[in-house]
C-alpha cells in the first residue's frame, strides 16, 4: 500500500528547483513520491529513475536520465549521491522536514554517511501516536513488552502495540500491518488494541494471527458495549472460569462412564 508524500507549496519557489529544467523537476518529484522510502533514501540507477519518472515517455532515454540526475544533484544542495557496497543511492537530508510518516518501515537501503544523516532514533509521541523507528521499542517504558506475550501486563503505549503485534506474528510485520495497527490504535486507543493482540494470540492455536481476526475481537467489543479494556478482561476471566467448569464436568462423566463399563453397570438414565 503506497503512503502518502507531500510536495510543498514552496517547492517550485525554491531557488534549487529554480535552476532545473521541466523535466528534471519531475524527476524530483518522482523521486519523492514512487522512489523513496521512509527515510528519504532510494536507489540511484537511472535506469529505475527513468521507469518510474519518465515509464510512458519513450522518447526520454537513460542516458538524458542519467543526466537529469547529474544536475539536479549538482543543484539541489539537499539531494545526495552515497555508495554503499558497490551501488549508488541517493538521499534527502531535509526529508522529515515534509515527510510525516506516522509508521515507519524500517528501510531496507544502507544508511548514508553519518556526514550526511540526521536522522532521530526515536519518534514516539503519546499525542500523535507516532510509531516510526523500532529504537523506541528499547526504551525502559516497553521493556516489559519483549517478554513473552501473555506473561506479563505490557504498558499500553503504541510502540507497545507494535512490539506485541510483532511478536504474535513471529517477528514478521509488513507495510499493511502498520497501516493497519496503526488505524486500529486510532480507532480504538492503545489499551484496546494490545489487550485484543493479547486475546487473538491466545487464541491462534497452531495459526498465526490475522490482522481480521483482531478487528472482529476489536469490533465485538464495541458491539458488546465494553466501557474499557478492564471489562474485556473481566468478560474474558469468566469466559476462561466457564470453560474449566465444562471441562472438570465432562471430565468426571467420563470418568463415571469409564467405571461403569468397568464394573459392569449399565447406565439406565
Amino acid at each position: 500500500m503506497p503512503k502518502p508524500r507531500v510536495i510543498d507549496s514552496g517547492f517550485f519557489d525554491d531557488l534549487d528547483v529554480a535552476k532545473l529544467t521541466r523535466d528534471e523537476r519531475l524527476l524530483v518529484v518522482a523521486m519523492v513520491v514512487a522512489c523513496a522510502d521512509d527515510y528519504g533514501r532510494l536507489h540511484a540507477s537511472p535506469a529505475y529513475l527513468r521507469k518510474q519518472a519518465f515509464g510512458y515517455d519513450e522518447d526520454i532515454t537513460i542516458e538524458q536520465v542519467a543526466s537529469m540526475r547529474q544536475h539536479v544533484l549538482g543543484h539541489c544542495h539537499n539531494v545526495h549521491l552515497y555508495e554503499a557496497n558497490g551501488q549508488e543511492y541517493i538521499y534527502f537530508s531535509n526529508w522529515a522536514k515534509f515527510q510525516k510518516i506516522r509508521y515507519k518501515i524500517d528501510s531496507k537501503l544502507p544508511a548514508p554517511p553519518d556526514e550526511l544523516s540526521r536522522e532521530t532514533n526515536v519518534e514516539v509521541t503519546q499525542d500523535s501516536r507516532e510509531f516510526t523507528d523500532k529504537s523506541a521499542l528499547n526504551s525502559p517504558r516497553v521493556e516489559k513488552s519483549r517478554e513473552e506475550l501473555g506473561s506479563v501486563e505490557q504498558p499500553a503505549t503504541t510502540a507497545a502495540v507494535f512490539d506485541a503485534w510483532l511478536k504474535a506474528r513471529g517477528g514478521a510485520i509488513n507495510q499493511l500491518d502498520s497501516e493497519q495497527i496503526g488505524d486500529f490504535v486510532d480507532e480504538y486507543g492503545d489499551e484496546w488494541v494490545l489487550e485484543a493482540i493479547r486475546v487473538a494470540n491466545a487464541a491462534r492455536q497452531d495459526r498465526l494471527p490475522s490482522l481480521n481476526f483482531l478487528r472482529s475481537i476489536l469490533d465485538r467489543w464495541k458491539e458488546q458495549g465494553f466501557k474499557a479494556p478492564f471489562d474485556a478482561k473481566a468478560r474474558r476471566a469468566e469466559y476462561q472460569a466457564e470453560a474449566t467448569k465444562k471441562e472438570e464436568a465432562e471430565r468426571t462423566a467420563r470418568k463415571l462412564q469409564e467405571w461403569k463399563a468397568q464394573h459392569g453397570t449399565q447406565d439406565t438414565s
